[in-house]
């Protein structure tokens, strides 16, 4: 399947169109007839708004933060996914992934020869934001804050534990 991404800066609201080479294979679920979604790891929208608008990359003292349109949710809410800038890190990258959804649409442009006939559509809104550092994580930061297997959790404040449902 195909991918674009369609993104928008809050102050222009000018629509930016970002178009990933490569084919992928998507999961996909129906949300109703008319309906598909399908999940993409963010990473890769960020790195097709990135290789198509270069300029908004390595800025010294600005970034912006990303929201995503949660198709998954009855009133397609922006979900806040992070800064632009720790999404593109590879020097940080997360080993899980960080899905968004998407529409699952007709490729037109498959009537030239490309043969991919459908296409996974991500939004994406850009806020400008000053750039900040990227606070301190690891691959098990779900279990250091105290979340626990069992849906418990437990945060540690100033040497007190605060423990909570189901503990």
């Amino acid at each position: 399947m195909g991918l674009k991404v369609n993104y928008t800066f809050e102050r222009d609201q000018q629509n930016c169109l970002a178009r990933w080479p490569h084919v992928l294979q998507i999961q996909t679920a129906p949300i109703d007839e008319r309906t598909t979604i399908g999940v993409v790891d963010l990473r890769i929208c960020l790195q097709a708004i990135a290789q198509c608008s270069p300029e908004i990359v390595n800025q010294p003292d600005k970034d912006y933060a990303v929201y995503a349109l949660d198709y998954s949710e009855d009133d397609v809410p922006l979900v806040g996914q992070g800064m632009l800038s720790w999404g593109l890190d590879q020097a940080v990258a997360s080993p899980e992934q960080k899905l968004v959804t998407g529409r699952v649409t007709k490729n037109m442009l498959a009537i030239f020869g490309n043969g991919i006939k459908e296409t996974l559509e991500v939004k994406l809104k850009l806020n400008s934001v000053p750039r900040m550092q990227r606070p301190q994580t690891s691959y098990n930061s779900e279990i250091q804050r105290g979340y626990g297997t069992d849906g418990t959790y437990a945060l540690v404040r100033s040497g007190s534990i605060i423990s909570g449902p189901g503990s």
